[in-house]
């Protein structure tokens, strides 16, 4: 179970957001910001293990707030869950350590996914945000260019890359692979050391810039 700060400029949004998490019992909300600063003054005070927080707030955004918070509590786990109006807001999430990126307007599902996969130190974006993050990084964008030349892979690495740019679950490769789920974690991990990149986001880039995989092949899913 999580202990959960709500970062909304919209009390009604925070209501239901609360209550919905509340009546599924795996999470407990321990408090409500409704603007970034009140949200880096709650999150320095009660030590939250999630923030789950509006990229979009009045005064000090959630994006400022999001690297504030995690400047003095690296630990906690940020999701934004916003409107997005912008893509830029987006790859600023990125930059500023949220590990999850989900759209107002999807599925309340995926809410309870970020929350599972971000406890497991894992990271969780909604399709639409990956198909903005793939499009961009397709366009030559300077923000996400930033990889090494590309180094050596085993055939077994080879097609965990490619399984896990399909967004398939560890399981789910272990079970294609008949490997198991702990193989696949170590592999990715040291795939992730490899190519010197930080998180899930940043190996599917780098595969893409490297052609081992291509944009076609991708299956973006949802969970």
């Amino acid at each position: 179970m999580a202990d959960i700060l709500i970062v909304d400029d919209e009390p009604i949004f925070r209501l239901g957001l609360r209550e919905f998490l509340h009546q599924k019992q795996l999470h407990k909300v321990i408090g409500e910001a409704g603007t970034g600063e009140e949200a880096i003054t709650l999150a320095e005070r009660l030590r939250p293990d999630v923030v789950i927080i509006d990229s979009c707030l009045s005064g000090t955004n959630g994006i400022e707030a999001t690297v504030r918070i995690l400047k003095h509590n690296p630990d906690i786990k940020v999701i934004a869950l916003s409107r997005f109006e912008t893509e830029q807001e987006i790859m600023d999430m990125l930059r500023a350590g949220s590990k999850g990126l989900i759209f107002k307007l999807g599925s309340a599902s995926e809410i309870l996914t970020a929350l599972e996969k971000v406890m497991d130190d894992e990271e969780f974006y909604s399709k639409e945000a990956v198909q903005i993050i793939i499009n961009r990084f397709a366009k030559g964008n300077p923000e996400v260019k930033n990889l090494l030349r590309l180094p050596g892979f085993s055939e077994r690495e080879t097609d965990i890359i490619r399984l896990i740019c399909m967004q398939k679950t560890a399981k789910e490769i272990g079970q294609e692979l008949f490997i198991s789920e702990k193989t696949v974690d170590f592999h990715r991990q040291k795939i992730i050391e490899k190519m010197n990149v930080r998180n899930i986001i940043g190996l599917v880039l780098y595969a893409i810039k490297n052609n081992l995989i291509n944009i076609s092949e991708l299956e973006i899913k949802t969970s």
